[in-house]
């Protein structure tokens, strides 16, 4: 099999809800043959994504605006805008958008597959805050699991 080339444009990308985040997949699985998946995820200071550990794929952040605190494995990182992070399966992490501006991240999951997690994420929000053991129980089935929040 090989590739073939793929194209986002911006304005016929959908807007998700992901646990109150703003996300838009802007490459999925599909297009890219499995190999990865790109994300948009924008929030506002303060926003966070809760303690997790990915068991299948990678995780890359790249901040475009804003500033972001990363806790990755014990250790915490900040970041600004033109700054990566790459987050290695099995190894826990949470991203915080920080700062006093709006953050808007590129997140590339490899391989891809964990963005299908997004859009049912975003079918369990529609009827406002999701049930978090049905989250959780999704996110197992996407090799993803919540971790005890942070200390402090």
């Amino acid at each position: 099999m090989s590739l073939h080339p793929a194209t986002s444009h911006i304005e016929s990308v959908h807007t998700l809800d992901v646990l109150g985040a703003s996300v838009r997949i802007l490459l999925d699985g599909h297009q890219t043959h499995g190999a990865f998946a790109l994300i948009e995820l924008t929030g506002q200071p303060g926003d966070s994504v809760p303690p997790h550990v990915h068991r299948r794929e990678e995780e890359t952040f790249h901040v475009l605006e804003g500033e972001l605190e990363i806790w990755c494995d014990g250790h915490t990182v900040r970041l600004r805008a033109g700054d990566t992070f790459f987050a290695p399966r099995n190894r826990p992490h949470s991203p915080k958008f920080v700062g006093t501006q709006p953050g808007r991240l590129l997140i590339t999951l490899t391989p891809a597959g964990f963005e299908r997690a997004f859009r049912e994420l975003d079918g369990l929000s529609a009827g406002g805050a999701p049930d978090m053991a049905a989250v959780s129980e999704l996110l197992q089935r996407y090799g993803c699991e919540f971790l005890p929040p942070l200390a402090g």
